[in-house]
Formats: structure tokens, sequence, C-alpha cells
């Protein structure tokens, strides 16, 4: 498993190149600025986002909240699991970003304060992000000593709180943190930090939790390994999946279609997935339980002497068991029942073969787009 763990590492880590070849015009943003590739690297990816008016506002502060979300998406674990709940007294369940500063607990990423609250609303450090940035990755291996020469590189590092000292330190060793031109040399602790400076930081921060992640980011980005119907061919790039377009998804059908049925047109039919779905490494793709539904698009009665029954079935959209709700287009096949030479004759002389499709009837869904799946927790991407 380490081989393979290693093996998707690999590939995660070649996603990190700069590219600003789809770049979003921010119209606050030079392409001089000294973070522009990095921001847009992650703007890319959806980690940081502009403002409606279409600008990026770089040296405007982050919150608590947003910064929790960035870092969370910045390691890719926005549809990761949740295994425990944890309570603020100041963070509601209906906060925009309750679900991120949750899973940004889980990793060991962030701390409340002492009496038990998070704050979210207000404006955070530089020390606290850059400690939360690091918690990330595993350090253990950087000593004391080593993480206090380091930080030499700041004029300043004798106002680095002493329980923050070692973990920035080892920021500084590992180049997580951004040296914004305007103070290189300090470290500033307590400022705020910038939007541009969480940009910078944060996509250094990526690249070495994807080689080095702590322990719970690392078990998080293991493909889920099941055992179930192998579908085939599966594009692999790192962890993610790519279903091609034209692939055949078997199903179980829950609710009886005839072509007879005159006013079937539009009405809703219901599939479920009756096993897993795997790739042939075994990485689970879809789960069992999910449901596939659609309408009816077509349908016309068979009619003796004139013509065969007809119905399409295109799929619309997926429910997997982990409440996700996603795009899955495609149509309904279904196997034809054979008939003997002398049977197929008659039929073609004669036409007015119904179609009926009863519940519990196994078919397939050909997929009319590529579906992307994320390994490590079964989600369908966009």
């Amino acid at each position: 498993m380490k081989k393979v763990f290693g093996f998707l590492t690999a590939f995660l880590l070649a996603g990190l190149v700069i590219n600003t070849a789809s770049a979003k015009n921010f119209t606050d943003l030079e392409k001089s600025h000294w973070a522009y590739s990095q921001i847009q690297a992650l703007a890319k990816d959806e980690v940081v986002v502009g403002y409606p008016d279409g600008t990026f506002m770089p040296d405007q502060p982050v919150t608590r909240a947003e910064f929790s979300t960035m870092v969370v998406k910045a390691l890719r674990q926005e549809n990761c699991i949740l295994k425990e709940i944890y309570y603020f007294d100041d963070l509601p369940q209906y906060h925009w970003a309750y679900d991120m500063i949750q899973k940004a607990q889980s990793f060991d990423l962030l701390k409340g304060y002492p009496d038990g609250t998070f704050h979210p609303d207000e404006n955070i450090a530089k020390v606290d992000a850059v400690s939360m940035m690091i918690a990330s990755v595993e350090t253990r291996d950087i000593s004391k000593d080593v993480a206090k020469k380091a930080l030499k590189a700041y004029k300043d590092a004798d106002k680095i709180p002493a329980w923050a000292f070692i973990n920035v330190g080892k920021a500084e060793k590992l180049m997580v943190t951004a040296h914004n031109p305007a103070s290189a040399n300090l470290f500033e602790p307590e400022k705020k930090i910038t939007r541009a400076e969480v940009a910078a930081s944060l996509y250094n921060m990526r690249k070495q939790a994807l080689k080095r992640p702590n322990s719970k980011l690392a078990e998080a980005m293991k493909p889920i390994i099941s055992q179930g119907t192998i579908i085939d061919p599966v594009i692999l790039d790192g962890t993610i999946a790519t279903i091609p377009a034209g692939t055949l998804i078997p199903v179980t059908i829950l609710n009886d279609v005839s072509s007879q049925n005159k006013n079937g047109k539009g009405e809703v039919f219901v599939t479920q997935t009756g096993d897993n779905l795997v790739t042939k490494e075994n990485y689970l793709l879809i789960a069992k339980g999910s449901y596939i539904n659609g309408e009816i698009s077509d349908i016309k009665p068979a009619v003796y002497f004139i013509r065969n029954g007809k119905v399409i079935l295109e799929t619309h959209n997926i429910n997997t068991i982990r409440k996700q709700k996603a795009d899955f287009p495609g149509d309904i096949n279904w196997k034809i029942k054979k008939y003997k030479w002398y049977q197929k004759a008659v039929n073609f002389v004669v036409k007015g073969r119904k179609i009926k499709l009863m519940e519990g009837d196994n078919v397939c869904i050909k997929l009319g787009k590529p579906i992307r799946v994320d390994l490590t927790n079964s989600t369908i991407l966009k």
C-alpha cells in the first residue's frame, strides 16, 4: 500500500505545477504582483475566489472562517467524511463555514480559544495562520535547533510567541511561509495576514502536505478499497478517476416502464446500484445503494401491423449513499430478447412488439459524458 500511496502522491504533486493558461482576470491583480502565479493556481482550483465586482483584493485581511475554508480546499479535503463533531460556543451549525471549520479541526489544523470559542469572523493573525498550515505537515524529523536556526531569516523573531516559535521555524525551514516583498525580513506575528500572503503560503503548504502529510491527512488521502463490480476502462490521475463517456453502468430499475403507457413521456424513473462499482485496482467509484434517476424522454406504444414500441429513458442525476447529488447524464440500455429466425420474420412483417421493463430488472446506463470521482471519498466531482 505504501508503494501505491507514493505513486498517487507523485501524481498529485504533478498537478501542482503553476499553470496560468486559464488565468482569472481579477481587475486589481497585475501579472507583476509578487503572488500572481500562486493566486492564479489556487483560483483555478477554486481554493481562493474573487469578489462579484471582479476584484481579488490581495491586501485585504482574511477571517478565521475564510482561512479554515481555504486550508481545507487547498488540501482537497472539502469532501472528506467527518468522524467526529467539534463544538465551539460561537459557531452555530448555520454558520456558512461550519462544515469547513469542522473538517479543518478533524485534521488537527486549527485550535479554538481556551474559553471554548473560535471567533470565526475575526481576522486571522499571521502567527495563527502559519501554525495552522504547518500543522498539516509531518515535521517530527525537523529538530528544534534546526527550526530555531531557520528563524534567523526574520529580524523580529523574538516577537514570535513561545507557543508558536518552533512551528514557525519549521514552516520557514520547509519554505511554507510566503515572504511579502513589502516586509521580506519581518515575520510580524500579530499582523493580520492578507489574501495574497494566504494564497502564496497555501500554495507552498500544499506541496509539502502532499509529500509529507500529517497522519490524519495521510489516511484521508488513500483511495477507498472495496470489492464489487469492476468498471473498465477507467482513467486514473492520482486519486481522481474518470469514467469515460459511453461506459455502461449496471443498475437495477425500481419501477415498471411500459411502451403502452401513452402518457408516460416526462414520467420519472429510478434505478439503483446493486453492487459497489470499482476500478480494476478495487478503488471504490460508486457505492452500492446509490440512486440514479431520470425521466422518459420519448415513448411510442406498439401498434400491431404498424410499429414496434419505443421507450427512451434518460438519466439526469445521482444521489449517493453519502447524500451527495450530482449530474449523471446517460441513457438506459437493456438486453433485448433474442428471437428465432421465424420470430424475427413475423416481427418484421407484422410488428407490434411491446417494450416492458419490470421492477427489479437489471439494465445499464450508458454515460453521456465523463464522470470524475474522488477516490478518497467516492465523491463525484463537478
